[in-house]
């Protein structure tokens, strides 16, 4: 293709094609508005990421990106999944949960509850959970700016505020790689309140039941995308392109693709998440506030591990399939069976510095 190749003029370019980019589009369309939605990957979807099985006869689906939601905390994508005709499936967990804990130990416990540590420790740990719902039930989401923990991180709140031992702390990091795919070191204590105050509070974001992770897709969660996209007018999803920079005039603002396309519209909505700002060129430059903020953030860091059985043995042993572990490399492992097809799977998260110093 030759360089700086134009194409058609159009409303409104949006650029990346997850869940936010896809609604954004639709919204417009609906609206009588035209657009141009724009994606480096090859598929739609973003964080969601839904493919066919490799066990078996290969005819299952998994979720390798997110795969839970609920129709309370969540209503809006939940309503969207009923609209779009996905069938969810309700999760139910039967059975006790595994800890593996500092010095290697297993401790079964009721899931769902606190498990028993050395030296009561498990006391430490709710008062460092009450510490942290005192914290963000008095945050106004709408001024989030206003939370005053933002110049240090979590693990310097929970030492310092709940003074906490080798065991709260360790109990921190599995929720801050599983929820965001960092250790407590890598955040702002503010950042995680003002997560958990949107979330609905640390319990709900953690229950397997009602306002918690208890819903899934049984074609994915992946098939919300590819709803959204077929729902827009032909043609207005370009894969396999990726966003070099984008130049804002008067009139007009040019998105310039890595292989010389030239996209024109009379809006650009970034629909990527702040980080990959870093790999993008803006004329005229970013606030000063904007280009701070992702420069001095990063992705959080997931691998899933999934595995598959020919039958749900944990289930002999009364337990639930559910585990965390204090020291690794899998912070969290839950039961992702789909028991109507017999497909039975336990699937392990991978998550935060542990993740990265594998490089799975």
């Amino acid at each position: 293709m030759d360089d700086d190749e134009e194409e058609p003029m159009t409303d409104v370019i949006i650029i990346g094609a997850g869940l936010s980019g896809l609604q954004a589009a639709r919204s417009l369309q609906d609206a009588g508005l035209t657009t141009l939605l724009l994606e480096a990957r090859s598929r739609v979807g973003g964080k969601t990421w839904s493919t066919a099985a490799t066990d078996d006869d290969g005819l299952g689906v998994v979720d390798l990106g997110a795969e839970w939601l609920n129709d309370t905390t969540q209503p809006h994508v939940y309503q969207l999944a009923q609209a779009l005709g996905l069938e969810c499936r309700e999760v139910k967990v039967q059975g006790e949960a595994v800890l593996q804990y500092l010095d290697n130990a297993s401790i079964r416990h009721p899931y769902g509850e606190q498990a028993p540590l050395p030296g009561g420790e498990e006391g430490e740990i709710e008062r460092m959970r009450a510490a942290f719902e005192q914290e963000y039930s008095k945050l106004d989401l709408t001024r989030s700016q206003d939370c005053p923990y933002d110049d240090i991180t979590l693990e310097d709140f929970v030492r310092r505020r709940a003074r906490a031992g080798p065991a709260t702390l360790a109990t921190v990091a599995v929720w801050t790689r599983v929820m965001l795919g960092c250790d407590p070191s890598e955040l702002s204590a503010a950042c995680f309140f003002v997560y958990c105050k949107s979330q609905g509070g640390l319990m709900k974001m953690r229950s397997n039941t009602a306002h918690g992770r208890y819903l899934t897709i049984s074609t994915g969660t992946q098939s919300i995308a590819r709803g959204l996209a077929a729902s827009l007018s032909p043609e207005s999803v370009r894969l396999d392109i990726a966003a070099r920079s984008i130049v804002q005039s008067q009139d007009l603002v040019e998105v310039h693709s890595t292989v010389g396309h030239v996209f024109r519209a009379r809006k650009v909505i970034v629909a990527f998440s702040t980080p990959l700002y870093r790999k993008v060129s803006f004329d005229p430059p970013l606030p000063v506030e904007k280009a701070v903020l992702a420069d001095s953030t990063r992705l959080g860091y997931y691998t899933k591990v999934i595995t598959s059985y020919k039958r749900p043995w944990w289930r002999d042993y009364n337990l639930s399939g559910a585990s965390q572990s204090f020291l690794g490399p899998a912070a969290a492992t839950r039961d992702t069976s789909d028991d109507s097809q017999s497909r039975f799977r336990l699937t392990s998260f991978v998550a935060g510095k542990p993740g990265r110093d594998l490089k799975i």
